[in-house]
């Protein structure tokens, strides 16, 4: 057996966000196992006993700098996901985590800190889109873009892997589901 238990940060840093969020009544754990599938940690609420599980997909992001033919009305960062093998009922939530630079000046000189942009699907709402991604021509998409404007939180799409005008997805923001969290966990 190893000795050492390791924990992908991006799977950390969406459990902190989350658990920082709703408070000291509500619990973390992940999987001993690191063979563990389908699910990456449990948040669980104390006073009922509930937890629910979720799933964790990162990606790391390109920045388009002024002037580069690629910015559009999308944003400026691109963030790419490769289709994966959904089970359902397997997860409660999946998480899609982007790790992105916010920069302090306009010029993308000065490096300001690493941000997190965090959006979250329900299981039922996973398959849907998974099964939605078609590439130009119709066929079945394997990869997947998300596209950002680090200034305007608003401004998420899907632009690849969708056909025909990119598809916004502001309603899958982590901040807007908090709510849900707490109501199915207690």
């Amino acid at each position: 057996m190893k000795p050492i238990l390791s924990i992908r940060y991006d799977e950390f840093k969406v459990a902190e966000y989350i658990k920082n969020k709703l408070g000291k009544d509500y619990y973390v754990t992940f999987p001993a196992s690191e063979n563990q599938k389908n699910f990456d940690f449990i948040l669980g609420f104390y006073k009922s006993n509930k937890c629910l599980k979720f799933q964790v997909k990162s990606s790391r992001t390109w920045e388009y700098l002024k002037g580069e033919k690629n910015i559009d009305a999308y944003g400026n960062m691109n963030s790419f996901f490769n289709r994966f093998k959904y089970e359902k009922g397997f997860a409660d939530f999946y998480v899609f985590s982007i790790l992105y630079i916010d920069r302090s000046d306009k010029k993308g000189k000065m490096l300001k800190s690493w941000e997190h942009k965090f959006l979250l699907f329900k299981d039922n709402e996973m398959n849907i889109f998974l099964k939605s991604l078609r590439k130009k021509g119709g066929g079945k998409e394997t990869k997947f873009y998300i596209r950002f404007s680090e200034n305007d939180n608003n401004l998420t799409f899907l632009t690849r892997g969708v056909k025909g005008k990119p598809k916004c997805l502001k309603r899958y923001n982590l901040e807007n589901y908090f709510d849900l969290l707490k109501k199915k966990i207690k």
